[in-house]
Formats: C-alpha cells, structure tokens, sequence
C-alpha cells in the first residue's frame, strides 16, 4: 500500500464580427447588444472539486494470530529492521529477553505467554539488521498454535506436513534434519526471499523467513 483539479470554466462568447481581414469596414456587420435585445446574458462560476484524501496504511492489527507470514517479514516485524525497531514493532504483545537469555548476541529472542516465539538473527557484517525471522521453536501446544501468525495460504504453528505440501506444491521438501519444506520467492521490494518450514513429527514447529535456503536451527549455540 491526489492530484488536485480545478473544474472546467465554462464561458459564452458572443462573436462581434467576423475575423479581420476577412471583411472590409464598409461591409462588416454588428451583431445587435443581447441586453438590449432583451435576452439575458448567460455567466458561469468555476466549480472546484475537492482532492480525494490520500491513502493511509494499513493498521496492523494488535493480535499476532492476525498477522501475515510473507517474504517480507513476519507482520510488522520485518527483514532489514534493526532488533530495537522490531521489539518495538512487536510490543506490548511481545518482550525481549534479557541479551543474557542467549550467549549468541547475534540472536534477539522476543517473548509471549500466548504466542509462538520470535528468534531474530542479525549477521557479523550488519550487526544492526535482521537478516532472518523464525516463528516457533516452542512445543506447538493449543495456546501457541492458536496465536500463531499465518501465510496468505493460511499455514502456520501447529499445521501438518500434508498441509504446506497442498499449499506450496512447488516447494522443496528435505528430510533430513531438520525436515523441512522450503519455497523460494521475492519480497516486496524484488530481493530474494525463502520461506521454510520446519518440521517435528511431521507438524510444523517453526517458520522461518530468510535471505538464503540454508537449514537453520541453532540459534543461542
């Protein structure tokens, strides 16, 4: 996820005579004064019409069932953030834990009593910037997989392995370990993107949005 138009002035001109040059003095013709002929003069007004509003985004809603899992992100918690900016995004629902939760400073982790977890990894290189979002990790209990964020296809924590195959046909399925099921597109700007899912048992335990297909399951090691 505004030009401003003046309304047409409409006018009535009343020709007086003939182009000149087209007609000598001696034979031009006047055309008699519409006042006086008793037919009223004929006057506009300019209208103007009001400039459309211009759109707003979208609100994202507050509950994470309700976000959408794409190439870009999970929600508001999008790749190229910053870690603060994505705590931020994901308050008050969810709240990071302390940086000694992890001895991996590469890793924010963002915490919920009722939805599944964010594992947020940075790069050496850009330090600053979230190259890859995973959603789940926890035991897919009822609670978790009812607040589990969705694709546009509508998988999430807690779907079964029959169910991403049917809505990705065309993803790339990898049994070993960790089992998965990975499906390559572009984000929302052209930048390639890969979404996996990974598998315990055949249910799906995480997913993950990153910037290449390799398996990723370590996040704190």
């Amino acid at each position: 996820m505004r030009s401003r138009h003046l309304g047409p002035w409409v006018g009535l001109l009343l020709v007086a005579g003939v182009l000149a040059g087209c007609a000598t003095p001696s034979t031009a013709e006047t055309t008699p004064d519409a006042s006086a002929s008793g037919v009223p003069s004929i006057t506009t007004t300019p209208t103007r019409t009001t400039p459309a509003p211009s759109p707003t985004a979208t609100a994202v809603s507050p509950d994470p069932a309700e976000w959408v899992i794409s190439f870009d992100g999970v929600g508001p918690v999008v790749i190229g953030a910053t870690p603060d900016a994505e705590a931020a995004a994901a308050a008050p629902v969810y709240t990071a834990e302390p940086p000694e939760s992890c001895p991996n400073p590469a890793t924010t982790i963002l915490h919920s009593a009722t939805n599944p977890t964010f594992w947020l990894k940075t790069t050496a290189d850009q330090p600053d910037v979230v190259s890859l979002i995973a959603v789940g990790g926890d035991l897919p209990d009822e609670i978790r997989t009812a607040g589990s964020p969705r694709t546009a296809e509508g998988v999430g924590i807690g779907a079964t392995r029959d169910a991403v195959v049917a809505a990705y046909p065309n993803g790339t399925t990898d049994d070993s370990f960790p089992a998965r099921v990975t499906i390559g597109g572009v984000d929302s700007t052209g930048v390639d993107r890969f979404l996996v899912f990974q598998f315990s048992e055949d249910i799906v335990q995480t997913i993950l949005v990153q910037s290449d297909p390799a398996a990723v399951f370590e996040f704190c090691g």
